[in-house]
């Protein structure tokens, strides 16, 4: 009975533990999902309403949870969507506003981002949203 119990609770702790790694690494395919973006306290609320993770999704996290391929994050389908409504790109709130960024990539480097999750979470005043590159402008990024 001893070797049943301590074989369910060994069991239980290594889905936990790979249920948090997998939360964890799912910032990693977001570009700028591991900064302290404006309003949270950690990581897991680019994503998540809680400080934790957890359950409740806020826009942009149900955003990535509705465009997942093969059970992960899909960059290439929500970065030029709009979570939150403020008429910027998840991709322009992440630094990547012409989403070229991929996985294993160096974060993009952004002056300024925005939590695309939070329509309160605003460029400065006078900085209106920028356009999406041209197919053209795009490629010859991909070489700078």
């Amino acid at each position: 009975m001893r070797r049943v119990r301590a074989g369910m609770l060994l069991a239980a702790s290594l889905a936990i533990a790979g249920i948090a790694a997998g939360r964890a690494s799912f910032s990693s395919l977001i570009p700028n999902a591991t900064v302290n973006l404006p309003g949270n306290i950690t990581e897991c609320q680019t994503c998540h309403v809680s400080q934790d993770g957890g359950p409740s999704w806020n826009p942009f996290g149900q955003q990535v949870k509705d465009n997942l391929t093969d059970r992960r994050p899909d960059w290439t389908k929500i970065q030029n969507l709009d979570a939150d409504g403020d008429n910027y790109t998840n991709g322009q709130e992440l630094g990547d506003p012409g989403g070229l960024w991929r996985p294993g990539r160096p974060n993009p480097s952004a002056a300024i981002l925005t939590h695309p999750g939070n329509a309160n979470s605003k460029l400065p005043a006078g900085i209106g949203p920028i356009t999406v590159p041209r197919p053209w402008a795009a490629i010859k990024e991909l070489f700078r």
